[in-house]
């Protein structure tokens, strides 16, 4: 977790603004918005996440804190001043010189514990960044190493998809050629069994064909011979009927020739 730093509250200015407020504010109002605030971004409460707000927060009511108590202690050595001033001017002198010495004191007191407190302030900041810098580089490498793991897992998972990718290529396209192969080969064999069918029609319109050439020859055969038959009939019956008056011819001629031989005998 990369750490966020807040600038060093050096002035009342700045401590003031850190609660978005400004110099002169009551100081019973600042005192709650810090516990508010407090209460939210407690490291106990949200996981460490708002720790550097909270020291921020801290350190500037801290600040602010030690001014209103200086305040405060001045209003009363001043209430006891005019206290004093009003009982008798020895004891006012006196008072006033003792109230300028614990005054000095207070001031060199409150000065040192500032410096200690801002000084271990400052080295616990130091160490916490220097922590959170260490945790924050060790979570750097090791995110760089899960993602380098994760590229490599990556890497061989797209090796091995695009293997079974190309396995499952390969077998589509074999299995598509076999496909198209017997594909071809139905239309093959059906073309073939239709030019079978083809043929065979063909065979056997030109065998009834013939067959019913055959019958038409035939017939027309017979009935060529029934009329040469008939012709011939007729022929040899003229004939007879010719040779049968050329019989008779002759005989009338061989009966008149013999009849004037014997005339001119």
């Amino acid at each position: 977790m990369e750490s966020i730093s807040f600038k060093q509250i050096t002035s009342i200015e700045e401590a003031y603004e850190a609660f978005q407020t400004t110099v002169g504010a009551n100081y019973n109002n600042v005192k709650q918005q810090y516990h508010k605030l407090a209460l939210i971004n407690h490291p106990d409460k949200n996981g460490g996440r708002g720790i550097a707000f909270f020291q921020h927060i801290s350190f500037a009511f801290q600040f602010i804190r030690s001014l209103h108590e200086k305040e405060m202690r001045k209003q009363k050595r001043q209430d006891a001043k005019r206290k004093d001033a009003r009982q008798g001017g020895s004891d006012a002198e006196t008072s006033f010189n003792k109230a300028a010495e614990n005054k000095k004191r207070n001031e060199e007191y409150c000065n040192a514990r500032w410096e200690e407190s801002q000084a271990v302030e400052n080295k616990k900041r130091k160490e916490e960044h220097r922590a959170a810098r260490a945790k924050w580089e060790a979570d750097k490498k090791k995110r760089e190493e899960e993602n380098r793991e994760m590229c490599a897992q990556w890497e061989a998972d797209y090796e091995k998809r695009e293997q079974e990718y190309q396995a499952n290529l390969a077998q589509s396209k074999a299995e598509y050629e076999v496909l198209q192969r017997s594909e071809k080969e139905s239309e093959e064999a059906s073309r073939e069994s239709e030019k079978a069918a083809e043929r065979r029609a063909k065979a056997a319109t030109k065998s009834a064909m013939f067959k019913d050439r055959a019958a038409f020859a035939a017939k027309e055969e017979s009935m060529k011979r029934n009329h040469w038959m008939k012709m011939q009939q007729k022929e040899r019956e003229a004939k007879e009927e010719k040779n049968k008056e050329k019989g008779e011819v002759n005989e009338e001629t061989k009966t008149f020739r013999r009849l004037r031989k014997m005339n001119q005998c």
